[in-house]
């Protein structure tokens, strides 16, 4: 009975047991040629975002300076999943003072919809800005107005920030930060307004957005260069506010 029974067990143990499913490879995307562009996009690579969640990926972009000046920022577009999509715009990389020089290459990552169209999605750059402040490209990104209103917010944000610490001191800025530092009722998400800045009107959304994105990034700066050093790290850290820092 004991062996017929083990013998009845791994039977069932056969019959119900099925072999893992093997997970499906996400649709991969095409690299449009652009010969002329000061950046060339070197690989693409897409995986999915969540293991198991097949609705989403993320798209990895290796992009080469194969041009001759260094370039601060750039922006690359993949094609629309349907005509009723939203503009297909990947991340936008801002690069530090230096740039990414000739011969460098840099790595961006987006998480985008999943795809499964024929023929694939097409990835091109939309836009280069370079160290000089020349820039290239159809930019339908519109990245050039996020950049200009990311300048300006850096520089007016600087300047306050300066005043008051060079007015009343490390401590009596960071109580004033903390102070003012509130939620845009306007705005999604936890984005902060710019601290005691009179933003020039006319301007479109995306050219405010950079200023206050600016400004939020510089203020968290501050506040953390207060915990590490002080007075010496707050000045070194707005000394070197001019810079455009890596925005992932």
């Amino acid at each position: 009975m004991m062996i017929a029974g083990c013998g009845w067990y791994g039977a069932l143990a056969q019959e119900t047991t099925k072999p893992p499913t093997a997970t499906p490879t996400p649709q991969q995307m095409r690299i449009r040629s652009q010969p002329d562009a000061p950046l060339q996009i070197t690989s693409v690579q897409v995986t999915w975002a969540v293991p198991a969640d097949f609705r989403g990926v993320q798209v990895y972009i290796l992009v080469e300076n194969t041009g001759q000046q260094s370039v601060r920022a750039f922006t690359t577009r993949r094609d629309l999943n349907s005509p009723t999509d939203p503009k297909a715009c990947l991340t936008s990389p801002v690069l530090r003072d230096l740039g990414l020089r000739p011969g460098q290459k840099k790595g961006m990552s987006s998480w985008q919809s999943a795809t499964n169209s024929d023929p694939a999605p097409s990835v091109w750059l939309d836009f280069v800005e370079f160290t000089d402040g020349t820039r290239w490209g159809a930019d339908e990104c519109q990245t050039a107005e996020w950049l200009d209103g990311w300048k300006l917010g850096t520089s007016m944000q600087r300047d306050k920030l300066l005043e008051i610490l060079r007015e009343k001191g490390a401590d009596k800025l960071i109580a004033f930060i903390r102070e003012q530092r509130r939620v845009d009722p306007e705005a999604t998400g936890s984005r902060r307004l710019p601290i005691s800045l009179e933003i020039p009107p006319g301007h479109p959304p995306l050219w405010k957005k950079g200023v206050t994105d600016a400004a939020d990034m510089l203020i968290q700066k501050v506040v953390d260069a207060h915990r590490r050093g002080g007075v010496a790290e707050i000045e070194r850290v707005l000394a070197g506010a001019v810079d455009l820092p890596e925005k992932n």
